[in-house]
């Protein structure tokens, strides 16, 4: 339950980092999505049932902010996450260059899931090779990204453990 809150806490500040300080940021319409990047991270190392609140909770979110059609975003995190789960006793994920390719995978898989469920709902959409060139660009920028992300949030996950832990083990001392 409390990585639900941590994950809640981050993707608020992620949401208002993503769109105020992030926004500016001149990176040739690449976006530093750090929401998608936690997705991924609770993919990667998550249980099932503890990382579907979490990716519900953020995909909701995103959709509240920045999507156009509420639910796109969450069903669209919600299949990544569930293959990823699938994925995960087959891939390593733990050295640099695996990290990176496989964050790149998952990028380039989630938009082409967006892209299926915006043309199942029958909204007009050509696939421009702009596009494609943009989704490999966000793809690759988005698994440097997850070289720094991913440890970040390993060690601050670790940290509230700690802490939880400690608290646990001085009441039952105490009590």
């Amino acid at each position: 339950m409390k990585r639900l809150y941590f994950f809640i806490v981050l993707g608020l500040v992620s949401l208002v980092v993503e769109t105020t300080f992030l926004r500016t940021f001149p990176t040739w319409n690449i976006r530093c999505d750090l929401i998608w990047l936690s997705v991924l991270f609770i993919g990667f190392y998550h249980e099932l049932w503890e990382g579907l609140p979490s990716v519900l909770i953020l995909g909701l979110m995103t959709d509240c902010i920045a999507s156009p059609f509420l639910g796109l975003l969450t069903a669209d995190y919600l299949c990544v996450f569930f293959i990823l789960r699938l994925l995960t006793a087959q891939i390593y994920v733990e050295a640099l260059l695996s990290k990176i390719f496989w964050v790149f995978i998952m990028t380039i898989l989630g938009k082409y899931i967006e892209y299926l469920l915006l043309h199942w709902i029958d909204i007009p959409i050509s696939l421009q090779p702009t596009y494609v060139i943009y989704i490999i660009i966000q793809g690759v920028w988005n698994g440097l990204l997850a070289v720094l992300f991913f440890p970040f949030l390993k060690r601050a996950i670790s940290r509230i453990y700690k802490r939880d832990y400690a608290h646990s083990v001085s009441s039952r001392q105490y009590s």
